[in-house]
Parts: C-alpha cells; sequence; structure tokens
C-alpha cells in the first residue's frame, strides 16, 4: 500500500537589538517555527487519521544582557509561544480488537516563561552564578475522547503540556587556586532544581521534582587538563 503526503512551509524571523551601553543590550525576536506533518502508515487506520499536519509555533522574546565593571552579569528574558495543531500521540481501537497509536493534532497551546541569569566574578578566584527559569505550558484548546472516559469532559484545556516543568533552577560556585608556578586548580560544585514533569495530557502521572547536586576538581596546565567529578553527589 502506498500512502504518499506533502508538506510545505515558511518560517520568517525577525530580530531587533539595542545597545543601551558597550556592555549592555535590549533585544527582541520574533520567529515561526514548524515541525513537518507526520504519516500514520499503517493502512488499517481510517482516511480521517491517516495524517496529521504540520505543527506551528509564533514565538516572541523580549530581554536584555548586561555586564557590569567586568565582574558582574545580568540576563533577563520573558518569552511567549502561540502553538497551533500541535503534534501528540493518541491511541485508537480497530476491529479485533486491536489497539494502536497515532500521531493526532491537538487544537492549539500556549506557553508564557521568564528566566533571569546571574554571574558573578566575587574575587578573582571565586565565581558564582544562579539561574531560574519560569514555563507556564497549557492547552488552550484540546478535546480528547480518552479525557471523557476519565473526567467526564473531553476537553482537556487549562492542563499542562507533558514533558515540561514549572519551575527550574541551579546554582553553581567555582573556587580556583594556584598549584605552584605551572598549574592551576580549581573546585566547582553545581545544584539544580527541577519542578516535576507530567507524563500524559491528563495531568495524572508525573515524575515528581529532581535536586541534583555535582561536584569537579580540576587541575590545568599549560597544554594539558584533568578532572575528578562526581554527579548526583547527594
Amino acid at each position: 500500500v502506498l500512502i504518499e503526503q506533502t508538506f510545505d512551509s515558511v518560517s520568517p524571523r525577525f530580530s531587533l537589538r539595542y545597545k543601551l551601553a558597550p556592555n549592555s543590550m535590549l533585544y527582541a525576536s520574533a520567529a515561526l517555527g514548524n515541525k513537518p506533518g507526520v504519516i500514520n502508515a499503517d493502512p488499517r487506520f481510517p482516511a480521517d487519521i491517516q495524517f496529521a499536519q504540520e505543527e506551528e509555533a509564533w514565538s516572541y522574546e523580549i530581554g536584555t544582557k548586561n555586564r557590569f565593571a567586568n565582574r558582574f552579569e545580568l540576563n533577563l528574558a520573558a518569552y511567549f509561544i502561540d502553538w497551533t495543531d500541535q503534534q501528540i500521540t493518541s491511541v485508537v481501537t480497530l476491529p479485533g480488537p486491536t489497539t494502536l497509536s497515532y500521531v493526532s493534532n491537538a487544537a492549539k497551546s500556549e506557553v508564557k516563561g521568564a528566566e533571569v541569569e546571574l554571574r558573578a566574578m566575587l574575587t578573582e578566584d571565586l565565581s558564582v552564578g544562579v539561574l531560574y527559569a519560569y514555563t507556564n505550558a497549557e492547552f488552550v484548546e484540546l478535546v480528547d475522547s480518552e479525557a471523557l472516559n476519565l473526567f467526564g469532559n473531553a476537553s482537556v484545556a487549562g492542563k499542562q503540556l507533558p514533558g515540561v516543568p514549572e519551575q527550574q533552577a541551579s546554582v553553581f560556585g567555582k573556587l580556583a587556586f594556584d598549584i605552584g608556578s605551572q598549574l592551576q586548580g580549581y573546585v566547582r560544585a553545581d545544584a539544580s532544581y527541577t519542578d516535576r514533569k507530567y507524563d500524559q495530557i491528563y495531568n495524572l502521572a508525573h515524575t515528581g521534582y529532581r535536586e541534583l547536586v555535582n561536584l569537579t576538581f580540576g587541575i590545568d596546565g599549560t597544554h594539558w587538563g584533568a578532572q575528578l567529578y562526581v554527579k548526583n553527589l547527594t
């Protein structure tokens, strides 16, 4: 059985940058991204679910990047994504009965978020940094037959998108020191937090949150470097 489909798209991008000072900048951007359409190739699929259309996302972002006295760096950003025809995995039951998964288009999703990043050289040898990101990613329009069975309402509007944590944060500190006249050593510690991520569109199962602490000890020579590290220290 031959199944064919053609997908075409145009992906424009616009950006604007304005320098407030030599080390301070404002920026804005708008871009249209796409994900190619899908052929659900099993010939047993009904004609109305044999193809999933391309998904598109208009992304808008504004932000600022700043460096002060060559010691401090502050970056701020806010963004909005208007996501249409989002591709998700659905299930259909065929005579037999046989259950098959296929890709279909969700009607509409929106993602709103903000990020802040701060880095600082407290001394010539000690640097620290912190990053925080907030993401509100949810379905705006999506009707699903399984949701009707689960909740008595076929709409999952307002549910969070699968696989997207609402909050993420990380912090690091790095201390450098001389080892003799030819070598430099350093110790770096990183800690990160990732919020729970839902497994599916119904928001019934999730990963739970994750906390990680990593530790690295390194030595750098003129032409070589070496590291000892521990991931997930705790």
